[in-house]
């Protein structure tokens, strides 16, 4: 499994999207490579920008309420055609709370069945964050791969096992947090013999000893 360091930002192809929220960007790696892709994530947040939050006034006192922000990355590795689509949600479950949802929504890589595939869906994970006003702190919780999945095709032969992780540390200083985490999605694909090449072996030597045996039965 291959993670990415923050030196590499720079080396990385970027998607990113503020609506209303906490600034919040994911990257491909461009070493990335059918099988093996992984990237980087970043998020940052702060009680003082009013887009990333507002304090919900049904709590006496009012407690702060972060607003949600939206990912839907999707990736093609470099010099194929291999495609995953990726979602990450951060979004405020309750007070002081910023959690982020991530899932694999699809996997298409030419080399699974008969030329395509769209792999089920994998996620979401939840990885619960709560950061209070004026408490500083560090949230390293994450989500690791959910156990690796492997996907059957119609004949339940094992066609590819896959999993999807993500890490994203948090450190929070009473009034701003973020941090540099990274995804990735890695999968094997397992070749299926063609049963008909199996069966046609199997004929062919029985065949064979039956005419030897014919022959010799002839002789004697």
């Amino acid at each position: 499994m291959t993670k990415i360091s923050i030196s590499m930002l720079g080396l990385l192809l970027t998607a990113g999207l503020r609506i209303h929220g906490a600034q919040f960007s994911a990257t491909l790696d461009t070493n990335s490579t059918p099988g093996n892709f992984y990237g980087a994530l970043y998020l940052s947040f702060s009680s003082t920008n009013a887009s990333d939050c507002y304090f919900n006034t049904l709590y006496t006192p009012p407690k702060l309420q972060w607003t949600a922000a939206y990912l839907l990355p999707s990736y093609t590795a470099p010099g194929s055609s291999a495609q995953i689509a990726l979602s990450f949600t951060v979004a405020g479950e309750g007070p002081n709370q910023l959690n982020l949802y991530a899932g694999l929504t699809s996997l298409y890589d030419p080399q699974i069945g008969s030329g395509s595939a769209m792999v089920p869906a994998l996620g979401p994970f939840l990885s619960p964050g709560s950061f209070v006003v004026g408490q500083p702190g560090t949230n390293n919780k994450h989500s690791p791969n959910g156990s690796q999945q492997i996907y059957f095709d119609l004949n339940d032969n094992e066609l590819v096992t896959y999993d999807f992780g993500y890490t994203l540390p948090i450190q929070w200083d009473g009034t701003s947090g973020g941090g540099v985490g990274s995804w990735w999605v890695t999968y094997t694909i397992t070749p299926v013999p063609e049963p008909s090449a199996g069966w046609l072996m199997a004929l062919g030597g029985f065949g064979l000893w039956l005419v030897r045996a014919i022959h010799h039965r002839r002789v004697a």
